[in-house]
């Protein structure tokens, strides 16, 4: 099964969805028909068609002929389902991530956007209702945006992330984290913690989408759940002065203090190991249910 799935050509569900119209077509289609059967605009379809074409396997073909439609041709032994994959919340993540701004967008901009109909984007608006309220964030309509605390906002994109990329990009080393190994160097080295592959690339993850917003012009606000001020009394978040000191040299940005609180509430939660057993209590607060609500908030918790 492994040997099968990994042969499949991996295209967006909408270029599944025009590939199924074809396959059970007899004979030619119009792109406005595809379009009203999947409620998506000519020019989304065009588009897409255009894409496609460049991601088909030998012996695929999408014939077009001016003034009458387009065709499949494609080996008789095969199937779409056999042959192509695809990932069915792309266009989902994308709109999530045009709505993670602190803008306003108007239906008619959205469908720029992201080349649907307005039938079609209002329907992924409610699928982005849905998603985000285990993250305790809102949608905000007429003009629409996404509304709630950074922190859960920034989860959100962590968990984005990692659902289009797969598991196992927790695990496989990536180039960007190259400029933090010195970081998890100072960690094993004077704090006597060592993290896992998967909790550093994790962190390494969280840190790029802290920073990244923070340049972006979304600075970190104050967590619930009075998570600031008991984090600002431990005493391990007080001695990672000096580490959060390197992180900003490493990386020439500038850290301000919730900044700094959302990076340690990060870190404290990915894997890692005590190399002395007096340092035992450095993790005790993540066992406090606090900070699993503001790190995985009830999107993970709410059983």
């Amino acid at each position: 099964m492994g040997d099968f799935m990994s042969e499949r050509t991996v295209i967006t569900k909408r270029q599944y969805n025009i590939l199924e119209i074809l396959e059970v077509t007899i004979g030619d289609i119009s792109l406005h028909e595809i379009g009203e059967h999947l409620c998506y605009s000519y020019r989304t379809i065009q588009q897409e068609i255009t894409l496609l074409k460049e991601r088909l396997p030998p012996g695929w073909f999408i014939e077009s002929k001016r003034g009458v439609g387009i065709s499949l041709d494609k080996p008789l032994n095969q199937i779409v389902a056999s042959a192509f994959n695809h990932n069915g919340d792309q266009s989902l993540f994308n709109l999530i991530e045009i709505l993670l701004t602190d803008r306003s967008y108007s239906l008619n901009t959205l469908c720029e956007k992201i080349f649907f109909s307005k039938s079609a984007v209002l329907k992924s608006l409610n699928e982005v209702e849905d998603y985000i309220k285990s993250f305790n964030l809102t949608l905000e309509r007429n003009p629409f945006l996404i509304a709630g605390n950074e922190g859960f906002k920034r989860l959100l994109l962590y968990e984005i992330y990692y659902t289009k990329n797969g598991i196992y990009n927790r695990y496989a080393f990536s180039p960007p984290c190259d400029q933090l190994l010195p970081a998890e160097a100072m960690l094993r080295r004077h704090y006597h913690i060592r993290l896992t592959n998967y909790g550093f690339q994790s962190f390494c993850r969280c840190f790029y989408i802290c920073k990244t917003r923070m340049e972006q012009g979304y600075p970190a606000n104050e967590l619930p759940f009075n998570t600031t001020e008991k984090v600002q009394a431990e005493p391990l978040f007080i001695e990672f002065k000096s580490f959060f000191d390197y992180l900003e040299t490493l990386t020439d940005s500038k850290f301000p203090l919730q900044e700094r609180i959302y990076l340690y509430v990060c870190l404290i939660h990915h894997e890692s190991t005590l190399t002395i057993a007096e340092n035992e209590h450095h993790h005790f607060l993540a066992q406090d249910d606090y900070c699993k609500s503001v790190l995985y908030s009830s999107h993970h918790f709410s059983d």
